[in-house]
């Protein structure tokens, strides 16, 4: 079997461990090559969804509490550019969603708002291109990666990573959690975060989402969706607005559901005409844009 680091060889263990070892003390200069360098050399997981039924969600706080009257106020504002955030540098638009509605409401600091809650769906029949972080490391320490990492890559991968001489596997798992906390422990301005986002999407074209850990909700997953095509691959399971309150360590009491009948074929939104007396179930739409 051929290993990983025969068909991608890393840093010399040395070079990556002094990286590892005194990344922080570096200038934002060498920051961003060192970064560079290392992405290019490193083998990201990635592969493409089969049959995906899941669901995604996307939560937005209603500006004074505010219905939008067209698809495009569910999921981003099509004509303000992108602030700069975790995974997309300022004006390169990306798409945050997460695998639970209690993990969307985190990541957008719900306290106690009306909220616009939309449930994606991957279109029948299409495939979206995953890649998730940090999944040679967890793999290594649990036995178990991503959860969009399917068990049957998990074990092949195994194979592959334990064929790797000691000290190239070594490099490769340090390369592998140095990138990942490039990501994932920055918290402000995201500049190194966005970056290195943005080289990891640059080098997979293929690759529609890259997978990561939410930091607000533990064992939730967020994503971070290209927009460029997403209207080819993506539908609208559903949307409502409700009143969300969060009463503490990510447990919430939602209330005044009210969803969208209808998306017709120019994007307007249908309204419930009143909140349901039991409303507690959003109304399936599996709407598609034309593109």
């Amino acid at each position: 079997m051929t290993s990983i680091t025969e068909k991608y060889p890393p840093l010399p263990l040395n070079e990556m461990t002094k990286i590892a070892n005194e990344f922080e003390s570096y200038s934002t200069d060498q920051k961003i090559k060192t970064i560079s360098k290392i992405i290019d050399l490193h083998p990201f997981l990635n592969f493409s969804t089969e049959k995906d039924n899941r669901d995604f969600y996307r939560a937005r706080i209603a500006n004074n509490g505010a219905f939008p009257f067209n698809y495009t106020g569910l999921l981003w504002n099509h004509s303000a550019p992108a602030q700069q955030a975790r995974l997309n540098l300022r004006g390169d638009a990306v798409l945050y969603i997460a695998n639970q509605a209690n993990a969307a409401y985190m990541e957008v600091g719900v306290q106690e708002e009306m909220i616009i809650l939309t449930k994606l769906k991957i279109q029948k029949d299409k495939h979206v291109s995953f890649l998730p972080l940090g999944t040679y490391t967890a793999i290594t320490r649990s036995n178990a990666a991503h959860l969009d990492f399917t068990e049957s890559h998990v074990i092949e991968t195994r194979k592959k990573l334990q064929a790797c001489p000691t000290h190239e596997l070594h490099s490769l798992l340090i390369a592998d959690e140095f990138i990942y906390n490039c990501i994932m422990n920055e918290d402000k301005d995201y500049f190194i975060s966005s970056y290195t986002a943005n080289l990891i999407f640059k080098k997979y074209a293929n690759v529609d989402v890259i997978s990561y850990p939410s930091k607000k909700l533990r064992a939730a997953t967020n994503y971070a969706v290209k927009t460029q095509n997403f209207w080819e691959k993506w539908e609208i399971s559903s949307a409502a607005t409700l009143n969300v309150k969060h009463l503490a360590l990510g447990q919430f009491q939602l209330s005044n559901l009210r969803s969208v009948d209808n998306i017709d074929e120019n994007g307007f939104l249908n309204w419930q005409r009143s909140y349901p007396i039991y409303g507690n179930s959003l109304t399936p739409l599996n709407w598609k844009k034309s593109v």
